[in-house]
């Protein structure tokens, strides 16, 4: 019994849905994307909101509260439904696919909304989101995920595109689109505890693609200076057991290690500057075992 009201509430809801999104019907007469001002702005607000895609779930952006503001709450509500409309590239920016997606779902809403149509009296409470609190910042977590995902997939894109041997980036790449693909359905279908899962592992192979695409550049890149950053913690930690009076030959020795930890990190950025990614990251580890030593004498 419960699950057969569930249904007859869902089918109704989304019923109000179609009738509220017919009633935001828009003409749109230029391409909207991050920045633009203007009520056809709102318009697109109105409809996301109304279609479940939801700018926001209170404030500016949020149904009733919609702005000619066009910024990243919209960019990404309006990526999820170019997403759930296999609209490609699902980059946030409103141009001719998505006025065309968008019209033949007003067209296909408004035929099925007049076939549907009977003599009812409807009183309507507002019941556009029946979620809680926590279930919505659930949501909003997850929708900014698969934002992200979609962000570093087209990085990775770019990355391959750039690239002369990708064949395993390519692969990789595939991988994080199907696992994307499993995160926008779990999306739909309102379980985003486990599209928050398939979001965050589609983000880690889109990375894997990225660094395979461009020969481990930015993960040596990443390496190096967080080692640096670790070095200067080093030296600080030396000086400061320098102020509290370490003995003279711990002090030297500590800093004989710092100093050659500086040198690896030189030849590493030199290994780096040469386009030798692995040379450059075996260098820079290099570095870290001799900063652990200094740390080790320190301590």
């Amino acid at each position: 019994m419960t699950k057969k009201l569930f249904k007859i509430l869902f089918i109704f809801t989304i019923l109000i849905i179609s009738l509220s999104a017919q009633a935001s019907t828009c003409n749109f007469t230029r391409d909207l994307e991050y920045g633009s001002e203007g009520e056809d702005v709102r318009c697109l607000q109105q409809y996301l909101n109304n279609a479940g895609y939801y700018v926001a779930y209170s404030g500016d952006g949020s149904l009733g509260n919609e702005t000619i503001y066009f910024k990243q709450k919209t960019e990404n509500a309006l990526i999820l439904w170019q997403i759930a409309n296999s609209i490609s590239p699902a980059e946030g920016y409103f141009g001719s696919k998505s006025m065309q997606k968008y019209y033949e779902l007003i067209a296909a809403s408004a035929t099925t909304s007049s076939s549907t149509t009977t003599d009812t009296t409807t009183t309507t409470t507002t019941t556009t989101s029946t979620s809680d609190d926590e279930d919505n910042e659930e949501k909003d977590e997850t929708g900014d995920k698969i934002n992200s995902v979609i962000n570093m997939i087209n990085d990775a894109q770019d990355e391959i595109d750039d690239s002369d041997s990708v064949t395993k980036a390519e692969k990789e790449l595939s991988r994080a689109r199907a696992k994307l693909f499993d995160a926008m359905s779990s999306y739909i279908d309102q379980d985003y505890s486990n599209a928050l899962s398939f979001a965050e592992d589609s983000y880690t192979k889109a990375q894997n693609a990225y660094n395979y695409a461009d020969g481990g550049k930015s993960e040596a890149k990443e390496t190096i200076e967080g080692i640096e950053d670790d070095l200067d913690d080093a030296q600080n930690d030396l000086d400061d057991a320098i102020d509290d009076d370490i003995d003279d030959d711990d002090a030297d020795d500590a800093q004989a290690k710092l100093d050659k930890a500086q040198d690896k990190i030189d030849d590493a950025w030199d290994a780096y500057d040469d386009e030798d990614y692995d040379g450059a990251e075996t260098y820079a580890n290099k570095a870290s075992d001799y900063i652990d030593d200094a740390l080790d004498i320190i301590d």
